[in-house]
């Protein structure tokens, strides 16, 4: 039996967050909590890991405490913001055509608060099987909780499941879940050679290729 089941990182691939990281890390800089202000976006990304903690540290947030005290203000500022995420719409499609297909679909997010995943999923009428974000899963990817626990609320094994993914820590748990599949994409955050390296098994350059990947492997 082959893939009956996808299942999603939300921001980079449903949206495009990209500015709102950028003005989220300004932000940090403009209240006090950063060394680092970055004035075009593309130097912003070329600075950008998806791994916070080497983030912090180069920004000259390298205790604990002041890692904690930025991480929750950046989260209130991004919250607030949220309005800035670029909804895929094309991402939207490849979803509802999946869906017609009679994939089970679910997303897995290091993101903490639901209502920036679920407002769009609302608006746009996308209706997933399970959604889990790190404050169910009490563990960020790299950990490979938030997907097993998506697995688990679908009652799908691993070996029917693909994750799809735009950042080296969304690969590192994709294969640490052992799922079947594991796709990296072209318009995330990350460089496709390096979600190659971090693990990917192919990668998607845009929502229609995606879905003709996962109908071979079915």
């Amino acid at each position: 039996m082959g893939i009956d089941t996808i299942i999603y990182d939300w921001d980079g691939v449903f949206v495009d967050p990209k500015d709102l990281f950028w003005k989220s890390y300004n932000h940090l800089y403009d209240v006090g909590m950063s060394r680092l202000h970055f004035e075009r976006r593309e130097d912003f990304l070329d600075f950008f890991d998806t791994d916070w903690k080497n983030n912090l540290a180069k920004m000259g947030l390298d205790t604990e405490a002041a890692q904690e005290e930025s991480i929750t203000e950046y989260r209130r500022y991004f919250m607030a913001n949220r309005k800035l995420l670029v909804y895929n719409k094309e991402m939207g499609d490849a979803f509802l055509r999946l869906k017609s297909f009679g994939f089970k679909q679910g997303i897995a997010s290091n993101i903490s608060n639901l209502d920036i995943i679920y407002e769009p999923l609302v608006k746009y009428g996308l209706h997933f099987d399970a959604v889990v974000n790190v404050d169910m899963a009490k563990k960020m990817k790299p950990d490979p909780t938030s997907i097993l626990q998506c697995m688990d609320m679908m009652d799908v094994g691993a070996s029917n499941c693909a994750y799809v993914g735009d950042s080296i820590n969304d690969m590192k748990a994709g294969l640490a879940a052992c799922v079947s599949l594991n796709i990296g994409i072209e318009w995330g955050i990350e460089r496709p050679d390096n979600l190659v390296l971090a693990g990917a098994d192919v990668i998607a350059k845009n929502p229609k290729q995606l879905v003709e990947i996962v109908m071979d492997k079915r």
